[in-house]
């Protein structure tokens, strides 16, 4: 029995030797573990911080993005606002042209006119020209003819 006390003896120092043996092995992979969630943690801890970064940054994207909008809308606002004073000022270009075309016939009818009234007052004038000449005339010969009664009258002859 003594054996048998000394074989269950070397038996149990056998399974306690390799009890502790299991549990240094579970003790060193529970620190290999502890260090693996430790740096898992950390890379997660970096990962949420650069998650926010990123929010951060996506946020002011989305601002800058929402005022570029609103800056184009201005934009195309003003640029609509232009066209449409554009339009309104070609429609008065066009205006002004047809009143420029009708004040160019009209000049010209008033210039064809005035070459007519020239023609007329030189006929005017030439003719008053002539009227005078033989008015002179007429005035010279009654003079003429009033000399030669009076002479007449007188007995005198010229």
């Amino acid at each position: 029995m003594a054996d048998e006390v000394r074989k269950l003896a070397e038996e149990s120092q056998q399974s306690a030797s390799q009890i502790s043996h299991l549990i240094s092995g579970i003790q060193s992979e529970i620190v290999s573990t502890t260090d693996s969630i430790k740096g898992i943690k950390e890379v997660a801890v970096n990962g949420v911080k650069m998650i926010e970064r990123n929010k951060k940054t996506f946020e002011e994207i989305v601002g800058l993005m929402e005022e570029f909008s609103s800056r184009i809308d201005e934009l195309s606002s003003f640029a609509q606002h232009i066209s449409r004073n554009i339009q309104g000022i070609t429609a008065s270009f066009a205006d002004i042209s047809k009143e420029v075309r009708k004040t160019s016939e009209h000049s010209q009818q008033v210039a064809g006119l005035t070459e007519e009234q020239i023609a007329v007052i030189e006929e005017v004038t030439a003719s008053a020209n002539e009227l005078a000449k033989l008015a002179d005339d007429l005035h010279r010969l009654r003079s003429e003819d009033e000399i030669n009664r009076s002479c007449r009258s007188n007995g005198s002859f010229i």
